[in-house]
This record gives structure tokens, C-alpha cells and sequence, in this order.
């Protein structure tokens, strides 16, 4: 995996790696550069060998070379991908309460467990940085993040990670958000209950009562990771409480 900063000169970088013209030390830097003795070094590596099979030492790290750039070809991005948030830091920035619907998880709080905006600022230095470095200095005390910049990383195999794009979630102050407040809330009083109970349980029964009647929760969110059931009918609480829009996850009781 590739640090995130100068993405396109590194993608470059490891490219060139994969599709090199064969040379006498392209496949391994003690192959000598002398035609005769570059030879002899490959009939003994050969001879020394004892593996099963049918290629030989050689042969192997070039065809290791040639599916590794083959598979990268094939990865390699074809279209613009677009990223889109929720609009929340900017809208929130200058505000009473500045960063409020933004992630700033281990971040230093104010007494209200509201973040303090020069922290939130540090991170997105590092995050915009794509330093390793810079992100060092972001918390206060010697813990640190955990990979604060995966998200713009180059890998060597498989999707580029800015080629997955989600949909933004609901912004902080919709009703939709007010929601799954609501429904979080609701988890946590019936953490104890268990599941062979959600079909006559007092607690579950109210619950979905409750959420059914947020307004947020009638609404058919444009996200499909935000979707519930709520807004199409009466929930069972048995089957349809506490669901997401994941294959299967309304089909049968929790178990």
C-alpha cells in the first residue's frame, strides 16, 4: 500500500515497476549486468532450485511481473469518480457550534464533548497533507490516529480506494438524522433484551411505536444505506426493527 500523497506520480511509479522492459537486473538487482555471466547466474539459480515447478526461477518473476501488471491494468480507473458530503462542515464552520455533525472521534472536547475547532482543523491539515508525518502531530499526547488517510491511499492491487464512492449521509439537523437519533437512543435502552423476545417484549413494542411516529422515520431517505422500513407500513417489531438496507437483513428475526 502506497501513502496517499503525490497519488499520481506514485500510481506512475509502481506502474513502471510492473512493465519495465525485461533487462539483465530488472528481475533482481544482484543479476549481473555481463551477458555470459548473466547467464550463468540464471543456469544457477536454476540448478540450485527445488521447487515443483514447471517455470523456472526466472521465469517465475517475470511471469509474477506480467499478471501483477495485467491485473493492475485491469483495475486502473476508467471514469470520474465523485465524491459528495452532506455539507455540514461548511455550513457548521462559523457557526455557535463549528464542526458539529463532523467525525472527530479521540479529537479533543469542551466540556459539552464538542470538539474544539483548531483540533478538527489539525486533522484535515493531515488528512489534506496525505503526510503520515504531519498526522503525527494531530492528537495532543502521544496516541495516535489510526490510518487517518487510508481513504486516499494508492494500493497495488484491487479498486483504487477514491474509486468507491458512498452516498453523503443525512446532515445533522434533518429530520432524517433526528431519526436514527431516535432509533440509537431507542437500541440502547433495549440493549438487554433479548431477541426471541422482540415479538412480545413491552419495551420492543414501544420502541417501534416510537420511531414509527418521528417524522424523520416516515420519510424514504435518497440514501439506500440510510433506508429503514419505517416509512412504508406498521413495523413488526420482530422482523423489521432496528434493520438496515443490507441483502437480507429484513428477512427473519434477529438471532
Amino acid at each position: 500500500m502506497i501513502r496517499g500523497d503525490r497519488q499520481g506520480r506514485q500510481l506512475k511509479t509502481i506502474w513502471d515497476l510492473l512493465t519495465y522492459e525485461r533487462n539483465p537486473q530488472s528481475a533482481n538487482t544482484n543479476r549481473p549486468t555481463n551477458t555470459q555471466a548473466a547467464y550463468d547466474w540464471e543456469q544457477k539459480c536454476a540448478e540450485n532450485d527445488q521447487s515443483i515447478n514447471r517455470l523456472s526461477p526466472i521465469e517465475r518473476i517475470d511471469y509474477t511481473r506480467d499478471m501483477a501488471a495485467s491485473c493492475m491494468e485491469r483495475e486502473l480507473p476508467v471514469e470520474c469518480t465523485v465524491h459528495e458530503t452532506n455539507g455540514d462542515e461548511e455550513r457548521y464552520k462559523n457557526s455557535d457550534f463549528p464542526y458539529i455533525g463532523n467525525f472527530h472521534k479521540t479529537l479533543p472536547t469542551n466540556e459539552y464533548g464538542e470538539v474544539i475547532p483548531e483540533e478538527y482543523e489539525n486533522l484535515l491539515k493531515c488528512i489534506e497533507s496525505g503526510d503520515v508525518e504531519v498526522c503525527v502531530d494531530v492528537l495532543p499526547d502521544s496516541s495516535r490516529l489510526a490510518n487517518p488517510i487510508a481513504g486516499i491511499y494508492v494500493v497495488s492491487q484491487g479498486k483504487q480506494p477514491f474509486q468507491i464512492v458512498v452516498d453523503p449521509p443525512p446532515t445533522i439537523a434533518s429530520a432524517e438524522m433526528a431519526c436514527q437519533y431516535v432509533e440509537v437512543a431507542w437500541m440502547s435502552v433495549v440493549r438487554d433484551v433479548p431477541f426471541a423476545e422482540y415479538g412480545e417484549n413491552h419495551l420492543i413494542t414501544q420502541a417501534a411505536a416510537d420511531i414509527q411516529n418521528v417524522n424523520g422515520c416516515q420519510m424514504e431517505s435518497r440514501n439506500d444505506y440510510f433506508w429503514r422500513p419505517y416509512h412504508e407500513k406498521d413495523i413488526t417489531p420482530k422482523t423489521e426493527l432496528f434493520r438496515m438496507n443490507t441483502f437480507g437483513a429484513t428477512r427473519g428475526p434477529l438471532v
